[in-house]
């Protein structure tokens, strides 16, 4: 791997294929080392950035992933993707309350997007508790998507809404009841742009979406 002295001398590209040389054979640690070199040498952020924050989750690596998101998101706030990227990221860490600030920046620029609406459905059920506004966000996502990926889970919990707070003994304030359902899941990978062939991928756009 090049030294702080040598990298001057090498070219973005030439690190950004080695990266991608060391992804191909499972050694995403090593590839992602590669892939920051070229990034931090001017490489196009739209196109090593999701192969970056893909290396550090397949290595588990979810802080890394998190700091990487974060940095681009610096350079670009616009970008809604990545911020439904980094709210998947942040509930892998079990930060529900960064989950849901970014998830919600993110579904008010994507509100067509049933990945946006589906991770707000989780959000709002896992870390507020908000039934009915999971329940709201699900029905959209059967609306944008009805045949999608987590369209069961969705139908299941639109078709079997909550029951009625039940009162406590003391006559305190009144305890919720969670409906039982499939575990929500959802994984960065889900949010990041399909995978495919280096040759392919000069043809592909930014990821950004403006509003």
């Amino acid at each position: 791997m090049p030294t702080a002295d040598t990298l001057d001398s090498v070219d973005p590209q030439a690190l950004y294929d080695t990266g991608m040389e060391f992804a191909r054979f499972g050694d995403h640690i090593r590839a992602a080392q590669y892939l920051m070199l070229a990034w931090d040498r001017g490489y196009d952020p739209n196109k090593v950035v999701p192969k970056l924050i893909r290396m550090y989750t397949k290595a588990s690596r979810f802080r890394d992933a998190i700091q990487t998101a974060e940095r681009r998101l610096g350079q670009d706030p616009l970008d809604a993707n990545l911020r439904l990227v980094l709210a998947t990221l942040y509930l892998s860490v079990q930060e529900k309350r960064k989950a849901y600030a970014e998830a919600s920046a993110a579904v008010r620029v994507l509100p067509d997007d049933p990945r946006a609406h589906y991770l707000m459905a989780i959000l709002e059920r896992e870390a507020n508790t908000n039934a009915e506004a999971a329940r709201t966000h699900y029905a959209r996502y059967l609306e944008l998507a009805p045949a999608g990926p987590h369209a069961n889970e969705a139908r299941a919990f639109v078709e079997n809404p909550p029951e009625e707070p039940l009162p406590t003994n003391d006559g305190g304030a009144p305890v919720p009841v969670r409906v039982p359902a499939p575990a929500p899941t959802v994984s960065p990978d889900e949010m990041l742009p399909p995978e495919s062939p280096e040759h392919d991928e000069a043809t592909h756009g930014s990821n950004e979406v403006r509003p």
